[in-house]
């Protein structure tokens, strides 16, 4: 075997892999917007709130946080996931500071309420419509 067979072999093994690893990739995409849509759906129809866990708002403060450039520190509480019957998504959150850098609370809520606007929701964005 020459080096032009070799390397046309592995060439056509690398095109193989990439081949395999989009479709893995492409089925583990669809699974998930599956699951989503599921879960969407079911919060639509049922009207059930899903409380996000602790995790992922700790992950949301941080990423809030790091917006403020240390002006501010923003703690939230708890994070619930609604689907109203018209299919908008609203969160509740609570207990809810904003703390300036020394520590000292500038504004507490103990809930908050957003609802985000269907038309920016169809177009694939999240804008609030109201907030209470």
């Amino acid at each position: 075997m020459d080096q032009s067979e070799t390397r046309r072999l592995r060439a056509g093994r690398r095109h193989h892999l990439w081949v395999m690893l989009r479709s893995v990739l492409g089925t583990i995409l669809f699974l998930a917007l599956l699951v989503g849509g599921s879960l969407f759906g079911l919060l639509a129809l049922t009207g059930k709130t899903l409380r996000l866990p602790v995790w992922m708002v700790d992950n949301i403060e941080v990423r809030l946080n790091a917006q403020l450039d240390d002006a501010a520190t923003i703690d939230l509480g708890t994070i619930e996931v609604l689907v109203d019957q018209d299919w908008l998504p609203r969160l509740a959150m609570t207990d809810i500071r904003v703390m300036n850098p020394a520590g000292a609370t500038l504004l507490s809520l103990p809930e908050a309420r957003v609802v985000f606007s269907g038309v920016a929701f169809a177009k694939g964005a999240l804008r609030p419509s109201s907030l209470r």
